[in-house]
């Protein structure tokens, strides 16, 4: 696993389409935010293959913003190998997603959350 500190006030480019300012904190009082490489590299893959953008909503999470969004105390957030990623389509990325081996797979009205907790998990919390 490659877990890396990020500077908050800096930007780098981690792969081609990703960079730190996508994937840190959004609480602005953190200074750092951990990020996995190997988890950004696994959305590159995403991202290329379906050949258009994707949106961040939540990369790393501080444990004090984690609880301000109501977040799992054992979130995958806080780990910096998790991402809400705004859906594309929800069944082709559901099973775009099982392809590329995110671990954790889930899905909110609004987004989906892919991690790479290192076991399977998928759950659906869509009320519409």
């Amino acid at each position: 696993m490659a877990l890396k500190v990020y500077d908050n006030n800096e930007d780098i480019q981690i792969t081609e389409h990703f960079s730190s300012s996508e994937l840190k904190c959004k609480c602005g009082k953190c200074k750092i935010s951990l990020i996995n490489e190997d988890h950004v590299e696994m959305l590159e893959e995403l991202r290329t293959y379906l050949g258009v953008p994707i949106h961040i909503n939540s990369g790393y999470r501080c444990y004090d913003h984690n609880k301000e969004v109501g977040g799992s105390p054992k979130s995958r957030h806080l780990c910096g190998d998790a991402t809400d990623i705004v859906p594309l389509g929800r069944l082709s990325l559901h099973e775009l997603s099982k392809h590329l081996y995110f671990d954790g797979i889930g899905y909110y009205n609004n987004f989906i959350h892919v991690d790479s907790r290192g076991e399977k998990a998928f759950w659906d919390f869509r009320t519409e």
